[in-house]
């Protein structure tokens, strides 16, 4: 009985002509985490650099690179989270004055 091979079914299988494996951010979103802390400035203009090579890094390797979701999270946490919480002191300040001072 003469039994056909049966098909190899690992990664290259899966893989996506003319990819190639992206490279980790991990380690760049490690170091923008840092400078943000250190200080705010340099993190965010690490953060969007890093975005920015994360990217293109995801165009050419079609495939989603490790730690993109990292630097997405820290925009978000250390940049967007602060400037709203900012503009909504500046304007329950702007209010809570208004009302004082007409009273």
């Amino acid at each position: 009985m003469n039994q056909s091979p049966t098909p190899d079914y690992g990664p290259e299988m899966y893989a996506v002509p003319g990819a190639r494996v992206p490279r980790s951010y991990v380690k760049a979103a490690v170091v923008t985490l840092v400078l943000y802390f250190c200080l705010w400035l340099p993190g965010l203009i690490a953060n969007i650099i890093y975005w920015r090579d994360v990217s293109l890094e995801e165009r050419e390797a079609r495939q989603r690179p490790e730690g993109k979701g990292c630097l997405l999270a820290l925009f978000i946490v250390c940049t967007v989270i602060p400037i709203i919480g900012t503009c909504a002191a500046i304007l329950i300040a702007g209010t809570v004055s208004t009302l004082f001072h007409n009273a």
